[in-house]
């Protein structure tokens, strides 16, 4: 006994196509390469809100220095790297650059060397290995914002376009 396939009832994987289809992201978002003065409001609140969590948390002032310089590298990143058109390869990218780089220089700066090479390689290496990951992550935030700024924007204008019409 075989069983037939309804024609009126989808199969499986047309119905799985066809809702990630609607759920994918039509663009990719990223630091935009130019913007205006509401964005950089938008990015002046997002510091602010970062500096506040970071200060609620009770963070020393070194270590706000270090992650809003590491943020606003992997925001650098998304804007320059790769024409801003591949937010994530170039968020990957200044992390494994700049996360080593921002501990090269607070150890060189604030760490006194006492001849020991092993406390400046073994944290640089740590941080190439993670440096990839964390600007993954810090590129997602700095993403996040600019998704739900252009929600914010997109419901604004559907929004004064509905209230047009009705006052037509």
């Amino acid at each position: 006994m075989t069983i037939e396939p309804n024609p009126e009832e989808p199969i499986e994987a047309e119905v799985v196509a066809e809702a990630a289809g609607e759920h994918q992201a039509e663009e990719v978002f990223g630091v935009p390469r130019r913007f205006g003065v509401g964005t950089i409001l938008v990015i002046t609140t997002a510091f602010g809100l970062l500096l506040s969590l970071l200060q609620a948390l009770g963070a020393p002032v070194g270590v706000v220095d270090f992650v809003v310089s590491f943020v606003s590298l992997i925001g650098a990143g998304q804007m320059l790297l790769f024409d801003g058109t591949q937010p994530r390869r170039a968020s990957l990218l200044a992390g494994l650059i700049g996360l080593p780089l921002l501990l090269g220089l607070t150890i060189g700066f604030f760490v006194p060397h006492r001849g020991r090479n092993n406390e400046i390689v073994c944290p640089i290496c740590a941080a190439i290995i993670f440096g990839p990951p964390s600007g993954y992550l810090a590129g997602g935030i700095v993403a996040g914002v600019f998704l739900i700024m252009d929600a914010i924007e997109k419901s604004l204008s559907r929004w004064r376009r509905e209230n047009k019409e009705d006052d037509d």
